[in-house]
């Protein structure tokens, strides 16, 4: 049989991978290999007897000639005796392995980053509606009540934005509600503030012009009752609540007119005014409820010495500011303080046991202070040197 086809047939059996194939007759003589010069030549013994008995038809073997490892396997014809044996190169072998574990790992690898990829993605698509809800519940106290009109594929974040707005709609309407109640309280208190101060300044004016009569000045008397008319008619008057820094500044001038009435010359009073001040609105009695503080704590306390009241008025940092200082008896840094925590916490029931002037004064300048007319507004004590 001519050697060459009988490689041409070797060549184009499977697998495809490269081999030596030998052939052995019963007697361990190689009478074919794809190695011309091992034809005619004698096998190896050992691997001869391996031929012989019964062993395992794929085996790992060192070859006699080379000396390498290799993987031999054999098939023996049971008609000729004769033993076709191919030897594979062990990197032959696991060649066709190592590109199938790199391919799988190649595909374990690319399935990984797209199972991430994927995972990221409809994270961020799930998440980013949530973020969003959350960012508009943040923006409630910054921004005021705000729905989301946003929408979604997923029926569940729909639902939720859709409960999400309609609770910010309940919640725009107890606002407005409350902010409609939270005026008319406002308003029904400034009326009982107001209701309270005008008896305040009646009971202490008819009681000046009760003792002026005692003291025997009937004319005296006439032109107070007169300025205190005027004075009830200024303070109840039906117009705006706002009138002119120079309107509030005549009504003082009728309530000192008053004092001096009662104790003559005894007080000098000074006021000094910023040109241009005398057209800014104020609110209605802004100024005599400090005058008449100055009156009944300070000066009165004091008998001895000259008695002196100063009002200035000026603007500072935009804003109208109006001063009252009296160079009486004074206030205890303690009980100042007290009194300064009370007004500023709008405690009522300790200005209704000791005094409401301040407190309403306090509380009508927060009223009005949002119309940008008057911002500053308190008491002092002059030096005793003043």
């Amino acid at each position: 049989m001519p050697v060459d086809r009988i490689n041409r047939v070797i060549a184009e059996t499977p697998p495809p991978i490269e081999r030596k194939v030998q052939v052995m007759d019963p007697l361990g003589n190689i009478v074919y290999s794809t190695v011309p010069d091992e034809i005619g030549t004698a096998a190896d013994i050992g691997l001869f007897a391996k031929f012989a008995g019964s062993g395992p038809l794929f085996f790992d073997w060192t070859t006699r000639e080379e000396g390498r490892r290799v993987y031999v396997t054999y098939a023996k014809s049971a008609y000729s005796g004769w033993t076709t044996i191919a030897y594979f190169d062990r990197e032959a072998v696991y060649s066709d392995t190592t590109r199938m574990w790199g391919a799988a790992l190649l595909t374990i690898a690319s399935g990984a980053a797209l199972a991430l990829i994927l995972v990221g993605y409809f994270a961020w698509t799930l998440t980013k509606p949530i973020r969003q809800l959350a960012l508009g519940m943040n923006r409630l106290g910054r921004e005021g009540v705000r729905p989301l009109g946003m929408r979604f594929a997923s029926m569940e974040i729909s639902l939720l934005y859709a409960n999400y707005n309609r609770m910010l709609d309940q919640l725009k309407e107890l606002i407005d509600r409350l902010s409609e109640q939270q005026i008319s309280v406002q308003r029904a208190q400034l009326v009982a503030l107001k209701a309270q101060f005008r008896p305040h300044f009646l009971y202490n004016s008819l009681n000046l012009i009760y003792w002026t009569i005692e003291d025997g000045r009937p004319r005296e008397a006439q032109d107070m009752t007169i300025a205190l008319g005027e004075l009830l008619r200024y303070s109840v008057h039906p117009s705006s609540e706002l009138v002119t820094l120079r309107d509030d500044l005549d009504q003082l001038e009728r309530y000192l007119f008053l004092q001096r009435a009662r104790y003559g010359d005894r007080f000098r009073f000074e006021l000094e005014t910023e040109e241009g001040l005398g057209r800014q609105r104020v609110f209605r009695l802004m100024l005599q409820p400090l005058v008449e503080n100055a009156f009944r704590h300070g000066l009165e306390r004091k008998p001895e010495g000259d008695w002196l009241i100063r009002v200035r008025i000026r603007r500072m940092d935009g804003t109208m500011h109006c001063t009252v200082e009296d160079n009486g008896a004074g206030m205890e840094a303690g009980r100042l303080r007290a009194l300064e925590a009370s007004i500023a916490l709008e405690r009522r029931e300790d200005a209704n046991a000791g005094g409401i002037g301040l407190s309403n004064l306090h509380h009508q300048t927060r009223s009005f202070s949002d119309r940008r007319t008057v911002c500053g507004c308190s008491p002092a004590r002059l030096a005793d040197s003043a």
